[in-house]
């Protein structure tokens, strides 16, 4: 090896260091339990659906929990041949047909050979590694999980999920959750979800709101038209939405 190849492959040693020495602080692959418990559980609006979706995180958890553990079963077996197939090669007898001699193209041709298998196993024990972090995390949520779904049953057991007042309990606080926050917003409404809402059981509370707030723009419509002196209707969802500049019109006006 010439000294240029000698000075590159040392800078390239160091440069590995450098980075090994960042990520010997082995940070954490996964989601964050914060993540798992404001973002995916409280994200549900009923607490029927909260133990759902424990479930069914538990569930998606098991399934990567197996798919991984077969992964590294064949990766440790893989391995394991590789290692076989090493001391073929340095044995007295290869299976590619050459014989241990003084033979410099035999003695290079088994080095090439070995240096692959080395190399290889290596490979192999990297992904190995790799497999057993993803399992440890993946283990660590499923069991995140598992307690969260054993908390919250404390304050009421699960129902089945085909339960009809749980499903009517949570359809009406999704869809009043979306309808009140683009409301909030300033958003005019959008059609498709209250046509959604208007599909709702009657004695849903957020259809009960929409069909009040649409008989409220009917009479002020019948009101405006029998009127001798006509008015712009006014409805009870925002005509602009909110900006900084609608919200400092505002506080001027006033």
């Amino acid at each position: 090896m010439s000294t240029s190849e000698l000075i590159a492959k040392s800078s390239h040693v160091a440069t590995l260091q450098k980075i090994d020495e960042v990520l010997n602080l082995d940070p954490v692959d996964r989601h964050s339990y914060f993540q798992l418990k404001y973002f995916v559980i409280n994200k549900e609006p009923t607490h029927q659906s909260k133990l759902w979706r424990c479930i069914r995180e538990v569930a998606a958890r098991r399934d990567a929990i197996e798919a991984i553990t077969l992964e590294l079963e064949e990766q440790k077996d893989q391995f394991e041949l590789g290692e076989i197939e090493e001391k073929k090669i340095i044995g007295p007898a290869s299976p590619y047909g050459i014989e241990p001699s003084d033979d410099n193209l035999a003695s290079k041709e088994r080095e090439i050979r070995l240096r692959q298998v080395k190399r290889k196993k290596d490979s192999i024990q990297k992904n190995i590694h790799n497999l057993e972090k993803r399992l440890k995390y993946a283990e660590e949520e499923a069991l995140f999980f598992v307690e969260a779904f054993k908390s919250l049953e404390k304050k009421g057991k699960i129902k089945p999920f085909d339960d009809l007042e749980s499903q009517k309990e949570y359809w009406n606080e999704r869809f009043k959750q979306k309808f009140r926050l683009g409301s909030l917003l300033g958003f005019r409404p959008d059609v498709e979800l209250v046509e959604t809402i208007l599909n709702l059981n009657d004695d849903a509370p957020v259809k009960k709101e929409i069909v009040g707030m649409i008989a409220e723009i009917q009479n002020r419509a019948l009101a405006h038209l029998s009127s001798d002196r006509p008015e712009k209707i006014t409805t009870p969802f925002p005509e602009e939405p909110l900006t900084i500049s609608t919200v400092e019109k505002e506080r001027n006006a006033n």
